[in-house]
Order: C-alpha cells, then structure tokens, then sequence
C-alpha cells in the first residue's frame, strides 16, 4: 500500500513526469497536472493528464502501462511508481479541483525555489484535462544519491 509519507508527497506540488510506450515500442513523456491516492483504496491513484497530448492519450489506450515519476521542487525527494492506468475519461470535479490545487502549490514552490515571477509561470496552466485511475504496482526511490532505483519501503 502507498504510505502517508507518500501520499503526502504525492499530494503536494510535486514535479509530476509521465512515462508510457507505444505499441511498437516508441517511449513518450509528458508532464501531469495532479495526483491523489484514492481514499479507502491506497494501491490506486487518480492521475490528472492533459486531453491535448494525443501520444500519451494513444500509448494508454495500449496495454495502459505507465511510469511515473515525481520530484519535490525544493528538495528533490524523487518517487518512481509503475502500474497500469485504467481508461482515460473526461475529468470529474475532483479532477479539476486536484488540478487547481497541484498547479497552484507547484507553481508556487517553482517561484520560492527559483525565483520566477508567478505571472511567467502561469502560462503552464492548462485548461484540458482528461483523467485516470492507475493501479499501482511498484514504488521506488529516485531521490539523487545512494538509495536512488531501490523499492521504497511502506509499499505492500
């Protein structure tokens, strides 16, 4: 299961990079707008995408494998999860709100950290979503240093 120390993590205003391949094995990243742990259910997590990246909206259609990557702005705490996203779907109101919320903490941890104006990086926002659920298989550390690629203890 995905522990409060990660599900804090994943709340907050992380960096949130995505990963997916093709079916003939072309590898795609792109960037997320949100995520939460799924109340009641800590093996999933409800992922928020942009609906105008047509590559990795085509890659999940696949076999729906998907990598994600986060990193804390202000120190660098790096997670790795791996798993299996569930069909893309137009955003629920949470969605959005959890949009908001990861936008407005990320942005303002990009303007504390690296001292950007906020009307400059406000620009990132978007305004289409799509979402998903993603059932977790595997955590690990990616935090620079000794422990980076090790499975993160806490998970199942």
């Amino acid at each position: 299961m995905i522990d409060e120390a990660t599900t804090r993590h994943l709340h907050s205003g992380c960096a949130l990079l995505i990963g997916t391949v093709s079916a003939d094995g072309r590898p795609h990243a792109s960037r997320g707008h949100g995520v939460r742990v799924i109340a009641g259910d800590p093996l999933r997590i409800r992922l928020v995408l942009s609906a105008e990246d047509t590559v990795l909206l085509e890659n999940l259609r696949g076999d729906g494998r998907i990598a994600i990557t986060t990193a804390d702005v202000a120190t660098l705490h790096s997670i790795q999860m791996k798993g299996v996203a569930a069909p893309v779907e137009p955003p629920t109101d949470a969605d959005h709100a959890t949009a908001a919320s990861y936008t407005d903490q990320f942005l303002s941890d990009i303007e504390h950290v690296d001292r950007y104006q906020r009307p400059l990086l406000d620009a990132w926002a978007l305004a289409t979503y799509v979402a998903c659920t993603v059932i977790v298989d595997e955590i690990f550390d990616q935090t620079p240093g000794p422990s980076a690629g090790t499975a993160t203890r806490g998970f199942r």
